[in-house]
């Protein structure tokens, strides 16, 4: 396409004016500031007494004007939406992008909750060009006719040339054929693992090869009294606690929860059962803490922290912080379930991206639009990876799309010394080979209700853990949910 369809009229659906609220702006002029950011909801245990290295930059009148966009075109100002983690760093890399370009890109940083503030926002026609999302807001946002494809991007097949195998579709909608965002920052969800813990038991490098066998090592940690809880599973009443924890069991055991017309597959003879039958039973015998379906994040990392779980689903980056002494007397002492001959694929990938809005423009304001979303996913006027590399770099230290920000030297060796201190390179090695062979959960983007059916996921399951609903009702129950939100939204 060579320029954004019309805005479209503003959504009528029930299942999105609920989610429209009054969300607090902050607004920040592009200026200066650190350089990273990452994810609303869960944001990375980074503590903030951290510093960063200020960017130097020298801005040449031939930079500006080696793009095919001339200086006098750059008229109206383009706004870009970021969430509420280091947003000082947004601002210094957009301050950057506006002298090296001769641009004029505002940042508005939405605190409180980024969905709906967002959401509101998009449907109230508030001007908005570049912002994150999550998959799960990406296919209601585009599903709603808010959110452009990338198709005309000039860089797009260069992007896609240079990500892993595994995450060149993580942008793209199934149901269309459209790419619909780049990479802001992937994150393996993994298993992590407290090594003392497992040292003691004499399981230092026996892991589970599967939910039965790992449901089968918790009870062998709590006979032997080797930890009284040993599994932190994220439960607590959160957008990311329950749907991401169900996402990776079904990933672990390499089942799929829709089809391609995003019917439902799972039922009460499939995997899911198998699943929350193991939930069940992890709660039941008390291999789990009495309060994980009520505690927060910051409690179970706290938990995890001090060593007392073996076991807790994270963000690949998270192993970083734990393995710093400054967050854990047992720094050193943490690692994961790798993938494993004979063994399945743990966890999942979760792929937050920079997404445009569909607005009318003119072909020169797109053009500059796609100069923006191209700096910050993917290279920039030097032909470089800075945004990503920096991003991959402490204190954030974010996954990367790219094989080349993840293999370059300064990021390999602060995660081989910092990230990974347990096996070192050993450990590394395996972290991406979990990483980029790990499954990217297309519903997520593609299928249009994944986030009211993430809802429905919360809101259910505790039922089905805690015995007060019985595992085929809410199982029948989700089928039923996922079928009628199809019929009232993916139309």
């Amino acid at each position: 396409m060579s320029e954004v369809k019309k805005e479209p009229e503003k959504i009528n659906r029930r299942s999105y004016l609920k989610y429209v609220g009054a969300g607090v702006v902050v607004v920040a002029v592009a200026g200066a500031g650190a350089y990273y950011a990452t994810m609303p909801a869960a944001p990375p245990t980074t503590p903030t007494t951290q510093t960063t290295t200020p960017i130097t930059e020298t801005v040449t009148e031939s930079m500006a004007t080696t793009t095919g966009i001339p200086p006098e075109a750059v008229t109206s100002t383009l706004t870009f939406d970021d969430w509420a983690y280091r947003p000082e760093a947004v601002a210094q890399y957009v301050d950057t992008f506006n002298k090296v370009y001769g641009e004029k890109v505002n940042v508005e940083t939405i605190t409180g909750d980024y969905r709906v503030s967002i959401t509101g926002k998009l449907a109230s026609g508030s001007p908005v060009d570049l912002l994150y999302a999550f998959p799960f807001y990406i296919s209601g946002w585009y599903n709603a006719g808010y959110l452009a494809d990338i198709d005309s991007l000039p860089t797009l097949q260069n992007y896609l040339n240079d990500v892993y195998p595994n995450l060149k579709d993580a942008y793209k909608d199934q149901r269309t054929g459209h790419y619909l965002g780049l990479g802001y920052f992937t994150s393996w969800i993994c298993t992590q693992t407290n090594q003392a813990i497992l040292e003691k038991a004499g399981l230092k490098d026996a892991y589970p090869k599967d939910l039965f066998e790992f449901i089968d090592q918790l009870r062998t940690l709590k006979k032997g009294g080797y930890a009284e809880s040993p599994w932190q599973p994220w439960w607590a009443q959160a957008d990311y606690a329950i749907p991401w924890q169900f996402e990776h069991d079904h990933a672990t055991q390499g089942a799929q929860l829709f089809d391609n017309n995003y019917d439902p597959v799972f039922d009460t003879n499939t995997a899911t059962a198998d699943i929350l039958k193991i939930w069940k039973d992890a709660y039941d015998e008390r291999l789990v803490p009495r309060d994980s379906l009520t505690t927060t994040l910051s409690d179970w990392q706290a938990g995890f922290a001090a060593g007392t779980y073996a076991y807790m689903m994270e963000q690949c980056y998270d192993i970083a912080y734990y393995n710093d002494p400054a967050n854990s007397k047992l720094a050193g002492k943490f690692s994961f379930i790798p993938d494993q001959s004979g063994g399945n694929k743990w966890g999942f990938v979760l792929s937050p991206g920079y997404v445009i809005t569909k607005r009318d423009r003119t072909p020169m304001e797109l053009q500059r639009l796609y100069r923006l979303l191209s700096f910050f996913g993917y290279r920039d006027n030097t032909n470089t990876l800075r945004v990503a590399r920096t991003w991959a770099l402490p204190p954030s230290q974010l996954f990367s799309v790219f094989p080349e920000v993840m293999n370059d030297m300064d990021v390999k060796q602060n995660w081989i010394t910092k990230g990974c201190p347990y096996r070192g390179e050993e450990d590394y090695n395996r972290l991406l080979e979990g990483y980029f062979s790990a499954t990217v959960p297309s519903w997520w983007l593609s299928c249009p209700f994944s986030n009211d059916f993430n809802v429905k996921l919360q809101e259910r399951i505790p039922g089905a853990i805690t015995g007060q609903t019985s595992i085929p009702d809410t199982i029948t129950a989700l089928r039923k949910d996922a079928q009628d939100l199809k019929k009232a939204l993916a139309t």
